[in-house]
């Protein structure tokens, strides 16, 4: 199909991709609204578009045919005028009236953000996205522009973590266009896989955007990159051309940074920040964002009334109205992102009109009075919730078939809610608008149909451990029914990705994620795996019986003995001998904390204090004089060292802001899998202290802390203690 693409762009003719996964009605009405002569389909595709009534040639079938061009229609094509004002190709947005709008892209705006970007001759880059996403066109046509390579990964590879890094290893990939929940996603994968943490250390840059990217995202994803990758956060909706502004992450940033920011116009664009009365906002305040420049579209195809809405014309440009709000931050000079003026949402970098769903769901069934849909934010995913108002009496069952069907022929997968809530009536707010921002206050009141059909029939040990897996990966609040899909509880592609993870951790390490697709409920996908791993064993054993020749000894309780025996001894020997030889290991004081610190002569290199409870805590821990005091008592490179298991932000907020506002340097070593929530602040006057992000990592810094400062007590030690909550008496609270 990429040879396809550079086909039509080149001979004139303009692209429109489709998904070849949307619907049969929704692909219909795209290739209609664009007046499309003909459709391009190659053997993957063919079968579900060769349904709709126009005409299809089939690239595979070209390819393969003898038929040769003659060299009076090769004149005739050559003969075909393109300029740089031509059309190249059209993307499709989501419209709020449920017709997606045509984004119409003149080839001088493609080059003219190529010109602009980063991509540079000798990389590699990774084809990452999908064809109803635009960056597809970015990451094909940006790699032939520049000459850089381009690596093409599996269908649904992109889904299957093991995979895509073993290709980005093995191809030496250096370029890499994600979005942020996917980089998340990612990050979270290589923190489970230690196998897998050396195979993207090679990507040179990680090209960020369609979504809003947190510091923490890209916290948990430094220990897997190397210093001198490059990570940038990119903002613009398609009707500019895919970007057009930019912020470098930089890493010493991140602990200041909740959002980080969309930065500042890329080369040969234009940013301005208006008020509702079209005039510039002053620096600091909040606007919305008109871009103009090289990559501003041609407007929308057969819809002037919707381009004369958002091409605005300012100081004789033409400029793109996008809608979304944002401030200038007046120290750093970058645009900071706040959000949108309308119900717009972005979902893992797709924009969507909330509007066209609701239309959707309303028409669907006459026992719908109203529908309200509203994008709902976890840690590591994002997903669609429907609020659905019915009338008192509805047949829930045929209710849920109808809003289905519905779905399924008239919107994108991407565009279908993850969850359906049935309510009574919607909250109203005091001008009797509904009121989104209480809809989770009703939620408890709500009715999901899907769990109102749970099978009673007794589960085999496989269908209970997918059961397990399932409620992990998908985040749900209750074990899932066996007959109901991942897609129907909730599931994203995210969760499916985890879900396919965990399968391969605890199941079937090969596990393939077609396999969990193609049998998306706990009782298909149980009954698959069973015939598979039934196969699985035997060849196993057999195989063992084959080539194991080796001898083995019969185990010994004796040796058994003994070795434990020793191996207690080698823990045990030290403490005998330092109390045989009367050595004092630690010196221990029984005392008020605040008083000792303010009335001790003595000075330390290290000062731990064990936080590690909130309800334990003295309140005096919070206050700056204590920690002045303490400051007082450190050597000039000495350094506090404390943790805090807290379950409020505000408490840890509060231990964090009297603790670093006495020392010139500080660390936040975060939470572990270990402990929940546990948390370690070393703070002192130490150049070497840095940002940590792991455990691991944190015991290795302090590692070079105590070489660097010579101390004499093990601070790696402490801080693997600190870790396990093993300086108190949990029962206790000391």
């Amino acid at each position: 199909m990429i040879i396809g693409i550079m086909s039509i762009m080149m001979s004139g003719a303009v692209y429109a991709p489709i998904n070849p996964n949307d619907p049969l009605n929704r692909l219909e009405s795209l290739i209609h609204q664009t007046d499309a002569k003909v459709v391009l389909v190659n053997h993957l595709s063919r079968s579900h578009i060769s349904q709709l009534n126009l005409p299809i040639v089939n690239i595979s079938e070209i390819f393969l045919s003898d038929n040769v061009v003659s060299d009076a229609k090769m004149k005739e094509l050559s003969e075909v005028v393109v300029t740089p004002e031509s059309i190249s190709h059209i993307v499709f947005t989501s419209g709020s009236t449920g017709t997606p709008k045509a984004v119409q892209i003149r080839h001088r705006n493609f080059m003219g953000y190529m010109n602009a970007h980063f991509i540079e001759t000798n990389d590699v880059i990774l084809q990452l996205a999908s064809s109803s996403f635009d960056v597809h066109l970015d990451e094909i046509n940006g790699a032939l522009v520049k000459g850089a390579h381009l690596v093409l990964l599996k269908v649904g590879g992109h889904l299957d973590f093991d995979y895509v890094t073993k290709v980005i290893h093995q191809k030496n990939v250096t370029f890499v266009a994600p979005v942020p929940s996917w980089m998340n996603a990612l990050g979270k994968f290589l923190g489970e896989n230690r196998h897998a943490q050396e195979r993207i250390k090679q990507v040179r840059l990680w090209y960020l955007g369609g979504e809003q990217l947190f510091s923490s995202t890209v916290r948990q994803f430094l220990p897997f990159i190397s210093e001198q990758c490059h990570i940038l956060n990119s903002y613009g909706p398609a009707e500019i051309t895919e970007a057009a502004t930019f912020y470098e992450v930089r890493r010493e940033e991140l602990s200041r940074i909740t959002s980080l920011p969309i930065g500042r116009p890329m080369t040969g664009y234009r940013v301005y920040l208006l008020d509702e009365y079209r005039q510039q906002v002053i620096p600091g305040q909040m606007g919305e964002i008109f871009i103009g420049g090289v990559g501003v579209f041609a407007g929308y195809y057969g819809r002037a009334d919707l381009s004369s809405q958002v091409l605005i014309d300012i100081d004789g440009e033409q400029c793109y109205a996008t809608g979304d709000l944002a401030r200038l931050d007046c120290k750093s000079g970058e645009l900071v992102f706040i959000g949108r003026r309308d119900f717009q949402v972005k979902i893992r970098g797709q924009r969507i009109e909330l509007s066209a769903i609701e239309l959707v769901i309303i028409e669907s069934s006459p026992s719908i009075i109203n529908c309200v849909v509203v994008k709902e934010n976890l840690e590591d995913d994002n997903y669609l919730v429907a609020y659905i108002q019915v009338k008192e009496h509805y047949e829930k069952k045929q209710l849920e078939n109808e809003i289905n069907l519905a779905c399924r022929n008239h919107l994108s997968s991407y565009m279908i809610p993850s969850k359906w809530l049935f309510v009574p009536k919607l909250p109203l707010n005091a001008n009797g608008k509904i009121d989104r921002n209480a809809l989770g206050t009703i939620a408890t009141q709500a009715v999901d149909l899907v769990n109102e059909h749970q099978t009673t029939k007794v589960l085999s040990s496989l269908e209970r451990k997918l059961q397990d897996i399932f409620f992990r990966a998908f985040h749900l609040k209750s074990i899932p029914d066996v007959e109901t899909t991942f897609g129907q509880l909730g599931g994203t592609s995210l969760g499916a990705m985890r879900a396919l993870n965990i399968i391969r951790q605890e199941v079937f390490e090969r596990m393939d994620i077609a396999l969990l697709f193609g049998n998306p409920s706990v009782r298909e996908l149980a009954a698959v795996l069973e015939s598979i791993l039934s196969n699985v064993e035997p060849d196993r054993q057999k195989q063992e019986e084959d080539l194991d020749f080796s001898i083995r000894l019969r185990s010994s309780w004796l040796i058994e003995t003994i070795g434990i025996f020793l191996l207690t001894w080698q823990w045990l020997w030290p403490i005998f001998v330092a109390a045989r030889l009367n050595f004092l290991l630690v010196q221990v004081t029984a005392d008020d904390g605040f008083r000792y610190v303010s009335e001790t002569a003595h000075r330390y290199d290290i000062i731990f204090i064990d936080a590690f409870v909130e309800e334990a805590m003295p309140t005096h821990m919070n206050t700056a004089q204590f920690f002045l005091n303490l400051s007082g008592i450190l050597n000039s490179d000495g350094c506090l060292a404390t943790n805090a298991n807290l379950p409020t932000t505000n408490a840890f907020d509060r231990l964090t802001q009297a603790c670093c506002s006495t020392f010139e340097s500080n660390v936040l070593f975060a939470h572990t899998n270990i402990i929940e929530n546990a948390r370690v602040i070393i703070s002192g006057t130490l150049s070497c202290l840095k940002p940590i992000t792991s455990q691991v990592h944190a015991i290795h810094a302090a590692e070079e802390l105590e070489s660097d400062a010579m101390l004499e007590f093990s601070l790696s030690r402490l801080i693997a203690l600190a870790y396990r909550g093993l300086l108190i008496d949990k029962d206790k609270r000391t």
